[in-house]
């Protein structure tokens, strides 16, 4: 699969940071399960429509590529990625201090890694 619509090189870098937030193992695949973690940190943020076109990107070994997360970011219905990060970052900002303390930060961390220990 390839893209598409035409991309900024700053778009892209928006998108490939959206990508490495799903990505929460960081080897350059989403698979089901991180899909449904990332989606239910979102919450609400994402259609319906577009929730079920990215489940509609998993291939054969059920990961979705880079490539294909791309191209399903370029064409959301709802796409606002300022408010979409904006909205990730106050889930994560328990105290509403407008920083991520350790606490905070480690415990998005065990939402998506669950052999994260606290040493």
């Amino acid at each position: 699969m390839t893209i598409t619509k035409p991309m900024s090189s700053q778009r892209y870098a928006e998108f490939d940071q959206v990508f490495q937030l799903f990505d929460a193992n960081g080897d350059g695949f989403i698979s089901r399960q991180e899909i449904i973690d990332a989606l239910e940190i979102l919450g609400q943020g994402i259609s319906l429509q577009d929730r079920t076109n990215l489940f509609n990107l998993l291939n054969k070994d059920d990961v979705v590529t880079r490539e294909a997360f791309m191209e399903w970011m370029v064409n959301r219905q709802d796409l606002d990625i300022r408010a979409d990060l904006r909205q990730v970052f106050e889930l994560i900002d328990v105290d509403g201090s407008g920083k991520l303390s350790i606490d905070e930060f480690t415990q998005i961390i065990r939402c998506f890694n669950t052999t994260v220990t606290d040493s």
